[in-house]
This record gives structure tokens, C-alpha cells and sequence, in this order.
């Protein structure tokens, strides 16, 4: 959905119009499910990653509130993603190199739109 698309007009008037119905913690939870709405718009199979990104994030940050040391692992865990997506085949062309197989280079998937903000977003809320 473009912010200058008339889907994301009607999308932002339903999205506003529906803001004042509710209060604190559910208005958190409307704004969130909207969220998701907007971002399966553009490519509905990586909503699982996001769903499951704010859920580790989510318990990632009780985690660390309970124990600080394990911020590290749980910076870790959020960034594997991000690194999953973005350096496999870098990982694996080299690998690859080392022990003199041609293993493929291309890939199945994108890399999914925001996945690196929505990352260090997390990364931010973990630390913070």
C-alpha cells in the first residue's frame, strides 16, 4: 500500500476513526493490529516474521528485565534474522570457496521490507 495510493486514504481514515474507540492498552493493541494489517498489505506470507519478531522482542524484554545479563542472547536472537536474510549467501558462496563446492547463490525470498528497522527497533526496546 503507497501512502499515495487511495487504499492507504481509506486505510488511514478507518485507521483514524477507529483511534478514539478505544483506551490506553487496548488503543496499543488497535494500533498494533493495524499495523499488521498495513504491513501484510505489501506481502502477506513475511507477517509470521513480524508476528513472531514482536513476540520474541515482547519476552525477549521480560527476559532481559528479570536477568540483565542475558541482554546479549537476547540482542542475538533478534538480530538472527537480519542475518539469516541478509548474509546466508554470502555465507554459503563462501563456504562454499573454502571446501571447493558450488553451492547455489541464489535465494527463495527477500528480504522483507523494514526488517532491518523493525530489528533495531527492537534491539532499541531491548536496551531500553
Amino acid at each position: 500500500m503507497l501512502f499515495h495510493s487511495p487504499a492507504f486514504a481509506v486505510f488511514l481514515a478507518c485507521f483514524l476513526a477507529g483511534l478514539p474507540l478505544f483506551r490506553d492498552r487496548a488503543r496499543v493493541v488497535y494500533t498494533a493490529l493495524c499495523s499488521y494489517v498495513f504491513y501484510a498489505w505489501w506481502y502477506p506470507p513475511y507477517l509470521p516474521l513480524l508476528l513472531g519478531m514482536t513476540v520474541l522482542g515482547h519476552f525477549g524484554a521480560l527476559l532481559v528485565e528479570r536477568a540483565p545479563a542475558r541482554l546479549p542472547w537476547a540482542v542475538a536472537v533478534t538480530l538472527a534474522p537480519l542475518a539469516f536474510v541478509k548474509y546466508s549467501i554470502f555465507a554459503l558462496h563462501n563456504v562454499g570457496a573454502l571446501v571447493g563446492l558450488d553451492l547455489p547463490t541464489a535465494t527463495p525470498w527477500h528480504l522483507p521490507l523494514g526488517l532491518s528497522f523493525i530489528t533495531f527497533t527492537l534491539i532499541a526496546y531491548l536496551v531500553d
